[in-house]
C-alpha cells in the first residue's frame, strides 16, 4: 500500500451520484447491469508478463453491491487491493463514500469507469494501490472466466510459538477472495486448521498468555481497506493446552465513550497481559475532519464468558 497517502477513515454508503445528462429515454443502469468482472488493458497481454487489475461486482440487494479489486499476484506483490460495499443511486451510478471523500463507478456498455469526485477523492484512490498506481481508470467487462491463476498466491506468513503450542499463519489469495489460515500444533485434542474470509490484509500477529492460565492466546490484526482503513482483530484462546476457540472482540463503534472522535488509523499491540488499541482523535471542522493532536488508548482485558472468552474494555486514556 502507498503509505504516503492517508485518507480519513470510516465508511458510510450514501445515496448520491450523478450521470451525464442526455436523452430522457435512456434508462438508468441496474445492479444486474453492473454485475460481472472487469479488467484493465494489461489483461490481454498478461501472457507477456503485463500487470493487470480486475474489478468484481456482485449484487447484495436491489440497491447495494460488493466491489472487490484484485491485481496480478503470481509474479510480485499485488498492485491494488480493495473491498467495499457500494450503493446504487437513482440515476444508475454506484457510489462509495468515506467521510467527506466520494468516488463513483459508472457503466457505459461494457466499460466501467472508477472516478473520484474531486482532488481529495482522487488522492484516496491511490491509497489502495502501491508503486504510484491508482484505482481510478477504465475497465472492460470480461466475457469469459477470469484467469484466477494470476490472482492466486500467498501473502503474510508467520509462525508463533508459546508454552508448547505453535500457530502457523498463512494469508492466501484466490481469485477475488482473501483467506486467513491458522494451523495450530501441540494441542492435545484438536489441531485442525481454521480459516477466515477476510476483507483487507493481515498486518501482523502476536501471541501471549493474556489470562495467565498457562496456555497462549493468538491475536491476528486485519487492516481493512474498504471499511474506512480500520484494524480488526481475529483472536483465539487455548483452553488447558487441549483445543482453541475464538475470542469475542467488541466493536469500538458500539461504545460511545471509546469511539468518540474515532475515525480509524488504529493499531493493536499486546502490552504484558492486556490488548491495547491506539488511534488518533479527530474533530469536525468547516472544511472536514482534522486531527486534535491527541491519541486515545483503549485497554482490553480477557474475561471468561458464559460460552466463551471475550475481551472487555478495562481502561481508556488519552495523551
Amino acid at each position: 500500500m502507498n503509505s504516503n497517502v492517508i485518507p480519513l477513515a470510516g465508511l458510510a454508503l450514501i445515496l448520491a451520484g450523478c450521470q451525464p445528462q442526455g436523452s430522457a429515454s435512456l434508462e438508468a443502469n441496474t445492479l444486474t447491469d453492473f454485475t460481472g468482472i472487469y479488467v484493465s488493458d494489461g489483461y490481454e497481454r498478461r501472457a507477456e508478463g503485463y500487470d493487470w487489475v480486475g474489478v468484481s461486482i456482485n449484487s447484495l440487494s436491489d440497491t447495494t453491491a460488493h466491489v472487490a479489486v484484485r491485481s496480478r499476484i503470481d509474479q510480485k506483490k499485488a498492485t491494488c487491493t480493495f473491498d467495499s460495499d457500494a450503493r446504487l443511486t437513482d440515476n444508475g451510478t454506484l457510489v462509495i463514500t468515506m467521510e467527506d471523500k466520494l468516488f463513483t463507478l459508472s457503466l457505459s456498455g461494457d466499460s466501467l469507469s472508477i472516478l473520484g469526485r474531486d482532488g481529495k477523492s482522487e488522492n484516496l484512490l491511490y491509497y489502495f494501490c502501491s508503486g504510484g498506481a491508482t484505482l481510478q481508470g477504465n475497465y472492460i467487462r470480461l466475457g469469459e472466466p477470469v484467469d484466477t491463476t494470476q490472482l492466486s498466491g500467498e501473502g503474510f506468513q508467520k509462525e508463533l510459538s508459546l508454552q508448547g503450542i505453535t500457530f502457523r499463519l498463512q494469508e492466501v489469495y484466490h481469485g477475488f477472495e482473501t483467506w486467513l489460515i491458522i494451523e495450530p500444533s501441540g494441542l492435545e485434542n484438536d489441531n485442525r486448521p481454521v480459516t477466515h474470509r477476510i476483507y483487507g490484509w493481515v498486518s501482523g500477529a502476536e501471541t501471549e498468555d493474556l489470562n495467565s492460565d498457562g496456555s497462549p492466546e493468538l491475536m491476528v490484526y486485519i487492516r481493512s481497506s474498504g471499511e474506512g482503513i480500520r484494524t480488526r482483530v481475529i483472536g483465539y484462546s487455548v483452553d488447558s493446552g487441549k483445543s482453541m476457540s475464538q475470542v469475542s472482540m467488541p466493536d469500538i463503534l458500539e461504545d460511545p465513550e471509546a469511539s468518540k472522535g474515532y475515525l480509524g488509523y488504529d493499531e493493536y499491540t499486546i502490552v504484558e497481559t492486556t490488548l491495547v488499541q491506539r488511534f488518533p482523535l479527530f474533530h469536525l471542522t468547516d472544511s472536514g475532519y482534522a486531527t486534535t493532536g491527541l491519541t486515545r488508548q483503549v485497554q482490553y482485558r480477557l474475561k471468561e464468558g458464559e460460552a466463551d472468552r471475550k475481551f472487555i474494555v478495562d481502561r481508556i486514556t488519552e495523551y
